[in-house]
């Protein structure tokens, strides 16, 4: 059985397309049709631009499928979500077939000076190559159906307008107030001139009389600047995705008026402001899409009409009540079973399956050729921290998205041990190469492994992507590329934020110490997407005392303490580590030094309590301590906090590594540790006997870190993202 609908979307868009998709979803589902989600890439968005967060969320919710890149679906509408999804040849073949083949037309076809706004020719021709099929044009609205008339398109209109929806009853009733001095007028918009008046306009329908106060929502300092000075009635506040409902209620009436140079073709935060109960006051051309929903005026009658709605609370609640109920009969998700039926030419019935005959979720009908397949390339680093970041994400994939390991690292082989396919190739200082030629020859080897595991997306964990890495992705350009960076830059990187635009999404995993981070990862970079912390396992799943005691072979009695001071390929810790292991001596307590498989030399031990283990991860095996001496890069701090393992943090502080001081000094800070600097040997010694002799600190810090409230799901996070790139249609990146 065919699925109903497939959505050929872009879920980046930041506005009122996602917000359309997100209730057409809805209705989708509250009519029973089955469906899913192809994902493309739109041209008319920059490739970096991360996916929205509110469809993400809807998606998830509802359980609608993200269409594998291998599958082989046959659907009976394929629903193209924007006209620009395909103002550009697709860069895969698409994962399903459609008997019918619709645009959903959010844009009129040409703006008001005649300029096309997308390639319909184009979108026609590829619908037809790519899809099997021509599509229908489907206007949100009358005007972008104008638009079409005009051009002599007409003949690809379907006879209805594919209005979007709104749900009623998400969008509570607006009191009323009695008349007052001040009557409060309202608009909101993204911050863009276009959404706003002219400036003699923008007088006349926002006057500057003391009895209106009008709150513009979607306020950014470029628009404040056009309308200088700021007239005193007017409140001016910042964009707020999450805020539209609170600002809403605040309001006795809302007006929208844009530029003449914009053509709006639907006017969705219109009909929020209608679903609310407001009255609300547009020029009379909205006046065909909204009827008497809405109250029409030009814009040198507008100030007339708020006197009389703020004059009269009767006026302006006989309009509330009238524009909800409006809302309700020609937007309401409940029309969406019809109106699907009215296009397909079939009955409502057919439109509307009997659950019991039509087996849910749509996983089972969705079975791909292949496992859609992610290579993950992890830099060399200086120990084993990018691996085991990735290898936490690759547990955490979704069914159907296999990852495989091409790794700078020799830790590589931990992945090997877990079941993954990887592969090692040498960093050019191991192999004393010169740089300019190892990229080449790095570049050949991803290239050729790209060929041969044919991944649909390739994700690098590093500092600073390389030559040979941008190259080889650049020869597979239908690959989606993700970076996965950590924060705590020592200093703001032009070069690396720039290399970002090589790739098509920037994930890094934030800091418990993120107050104290200076951000400058950030620079020139507002498309990067946060995740929560990313531990190499849940805590919960981390070994018991005497399991992880029994596997390493260690006593099961008496204190232990844990070294970990890392490689030392680039930062001399010998100090710090000769210091902690007399003092360790002196308090007869037993050491496990564990060593980085990165390190070449041989490691003994320098007496009987002193034992020396190669383990991954070593969070498994945490609870075997009752404290550590660490080093304070990312992984070995997160599951120190995360473990509530008492800790004296000793931080690498060498250029090129991340602000390890900031981290060890924010815990120590907040009670979670104590720190002290790898050559300052008095603190280092005050901090071992403190550590090493006082049981209470230690349960305090204990305590501290257990009381800490966050979120550790990252590698999930980070998961669902990367299994999304690998599941989008990409365009080409820089």
């Amino acid at each position: 059985m065919p699925l109903d609908i497939v959505f050929l979307a872009d879920l980046r868009f930041p506005g009122g397309t996602s917000t359309a998709l997100i209730h057409e979803l809805l209705a989708a589902r509250a009519a029973g049709l089955s469906m899913a989600v192809a994902p493309i890439q739109s041209a008319m968005l920059m490739a970096r631009r991360p996916p929205n967060s509110d469809l993400q969320d809807v998606i998830a919710r509802l359980a609608v499928p993200i269409l594998p890149a291998q599958a082989d679906v046959v659907a009976r509408l394929a629903l193209i979500y924007h006209p620009s999804i395909l103002n550009e040849a697709p860069t895969r073949r698409f994962p399903f077939r459609a008997e019918r083949v619709a645009v959903v037309a959010h844009d009129p076809l040409t703006d008001r000076a005649g300029r096309p706004q997308f390639d319909l020719a184009r979108l026609t021709r590829l619908a037809a190559h790519h899809l099997g099929h021509p599509p229908l044009i489907l206007p949100v609205g009358p005007k972008v159906r104008r638009s079409f008339e005009e051009n002599g398109e007409a003949a690809m209109l379907w006879s209805q307008d594919w209005h979007n929806l709104i749900d009623p009853g998400d969008w509570p009733q607006v009191a009323v107030r009695a008349a007052t001095d001040r009557f409060v007028i309202g608009r909101h918009s993204r911050p863009d001139l276009l959404k706003w008046p002219e400036l003699a306009v923008a007088a006349q329908v926002y006057p500057a009389d003391p009895a209106f106060e009008f709150r513009m929502l979607g306020v950014d300092d470029w628009v404040a600047t056009q309308f200088e000075p700021w007239p005193g009635n007017w409140t001016r506040l910042p964009f707020c995705r999450d805020g539209v409902k609170q600002f809403l209620a605040g309001l006795d009436a809302y007006a929208y008026y844009h530029h003449p140079k914009w053509i709006e073709a639907f006017g969705y935060t219109v009909l929020e402001a209608l679903a609310s109960g407001l009255p609300v006051v547009l020029p009379p051309d909205f006046r065909e899409l909204f009827g008497d929903a809405a109250l029409y005026a030009d814009p040198a009658d507008a100030a007339a009409l708020y006197e009389e709605l703020r004059l009269s609370p009767a006026l302006r609640e006989r309009q509330g009540a009238l524009a909800r109920q409006r809302v309700a009969e020609r937007f309401g998700l409940d029309r969406y079973g019809a109106r699907f039926a009215a296009l397909m030419g079939c009955g409502l019935a057919a439109a509307r399956p009997d659950p019991a005959l039509t087996p849910t979720p749509l996983r089972s009908r969705i079975v791909p050729r292949r496992p859609d397949r992610v290579m993950v390339v992890t830099s060399n680093g200086v120990g084993v921290g990018h691996l085991a970041r990735q290898l936490a994400i690759a547990r955490n994939l979704p069914t159907g998205v296999q990852a495989v390991f091409f790794s700078l690292s020799r830790a590589v082989r931990f992945a090997a041990e877990q079941g993954f396919c990887a592969e090692y190739r040498p960093f050019h200082r191991q192999m004393k190469a010169d740089v300019d030629r190892w990229n080449q020859w790095f570049a050949f080897e991803l290239t050729e492994a790209i060929a041969f595991y044919r991944p649909e997306a390739v994700v690098f964990d590093g500092n600073m992507p390389y030559t040979g890495l941008i190259t080889a992705m650049h020869a597979h350009p239908g690959v989606g590329r993700v970076w996965v960076r950590r924060a705590m830059w020592r200093y703001p990187d032009e070069v690396a934020a720039q290399s970002a635009a090589a790739f098509h999404l920037v994930i890094t995993p934030r800091e418990v110490c993120s107050a104290a981070d200076p951000g400058h990862d950030l620079v020139a970079d507002e498309m990067l997407v946060p995740v929560p912390p990313i531990l190499s396992m849940p805590a919960a799943d981390r070994l018991s005392r005497a399991a992880a005691r029994r596997l390493l072979g260690l006593p099961e009695d008496g204190t232990l303490a844990l070294l970990q001071l890392g490689a030392g390929s680039n930062f001399d810790m010998s100090l710090a580590r000769e210091t902690a292991l007399d003092a360790l001596r002196t308090l007869d307590c037993g050491v496990v030094e564990l060593v980085s498989p990165a390190r070449a030399e041989a490691v003994l031990p320098t007496f009987p309590l002193h034992h020396i283990r190669t383990v991954f991860p070593a969070f498994l095996y945490q609870r075997a301590f009752d404290f550590s001496v660490s080093a304070v890069g990312y992984n070995a701090y997160h599951e120190i906090i995360a473990g509530a393992l008492p800790s004296l943090l000793v931080p690498n502080t060498a250029p090129e590594m991340d602000l390890q001081e900031v981290r060890a000094d924010y815990a120590a800070r907040a009670g979670w540790a104590l720190t002290a600097r790898a050559d300052d040997i008095y603190a280092l010694r005050r901090g071992l006997a403190r550590i090493g002799g006082d049981t209470g600190l230690r349960t305090g810090m204990a305590a501290a870190m257990t009381e800490l409230t966050q979120d550790w799901t990252g590698a999930a996070q980070a998961a669902q993202l990367i299994a999304l790139v690998a599941r989008t249609q990409p365009r080409v990146a820089a």
